[in-house]
């Protein structure tokens, strides 16, 4: 009689933001931008190469910011690498250190958020 097998399932892990939607703004004095948590980005920013206004998190290659042309259109703002070839929204650092980066600062956005969250919830309770 052979034993049941036990599976067990490992929740499955949130989604990465693509690295198409941070870049680091050299004229802000290294700010990074994530336009997923910046709805105003595609009308305050401009479009284009803007002299490497734009900088990979990952390669520190300049990029090219992408927006709609107009509010109503179905556009995804993202940024994209300043490369010709076959695909040039692909960076090229190598795939790991990519994740890596995108990782790290889906974490520390997350962190900055939460600390946010929670200083104005202290506030809100001292009062």
């Amino acid at each position: 009689m052979s034993t049941p097998s036990i599976r067990t399932t490992t929740p499955p892990r949130p989604r990465l933001p693509r690295l198409s939607e941070y870049a680091i703004d050299t004229t802000d004095h290294g700010r990074v931008i994530d336009l997923r948590r910046e709805p105003d980005a595609p009308t305050r920013l401009p479009r284009g190469k803007n002299n490497g206004r734009y900088r990979c998190c990952a390669c520190g290659r300049a990029l090219i910011f992408a927006a709609p042309a107009t509010a109503a259109s179905g556009f995804t703002p993202r940024f994209r690498h300043d490369a010709g070839g076959a695909d040039p929204d692909r960076c090229k650092a190598p795939a790991a250190h990519a994740t890596a980066i995108q990782a790290d600062l889906a974490r520390a956005f997350t962190l900055t958020t939460n600390s946010r969250s929670w200083s104005t919830a202290g506030r809100s309770r001292s009062r």
